[in-house]
């Protein structure tokens, strides 16, 4: 059996991550934002929760954690908003446009909006390719001898 290359670490209670699920539910209410996360943390349990919930997901067994990590139950709410239908398309693009450039200005070099750093990732392996390491390499080429499918070098 291989060792865990992620270590328990402290309580989660006092703010540390941790992969013990036990302590990290310990601390399953910390916000992350302060009191603004957490308002933000109850919305989006209100909407994709409650929402999507069914019968059984008030079911006090349904929402047991065991010692070996939370069972996946995933349930599903999308939202689409139409801009137009309130302020319209344009004042709603210029108000994201202006909003966004106030947040980038004011974060500096460190602040990114959400896709950012997927957009940048994205663009640079198309523009370079993607380096994989050696090992990565090896396991695609054998799957490839074994599926009949070559692997580009």
């Amino acid at each position: 059996m291989k060792a865990n290359p992620f270590p328990r670490l402290g309580p989660r209670r006092e703010g540390q991550p941790t992969t013990d699920a036990q302590r990290a539910l310990a601390g399953s209410l910390l916000p992350t934002g302060g009191h603004k996360g957490i308002g933000i943390a109850m919305m989006v349990e209100c909407l994709a929760g409650a929402l999507a919930a069914t019968a059984d997901s008030l079911s006090p067994e349904r929402n047991h954690v065991g010692s070996g990590g939370a069972v996946g139950r995933q349930g599903g709410f999308v939202w689409l908003v139409k801009p137009g239908a309130f302020a319209g398309q344009g004042v709603f693009a210029d108000y994201m446009a202006q909003w966004t450039g106030n947040y980038l200005a004011a974060g500096g070099a460190d602040a990114r909006l959400p896709g950012h750093r997927g957009d940048t990732l994205e663009h640079e392996g198309r523009e370079h390719g993607i380096a994989l390491s050696d090992a990565i390499t090896r396991e695609l080429g054998a799957l490839g001898r074994q599926l009949g499918i070559p692997f580009p070098a």
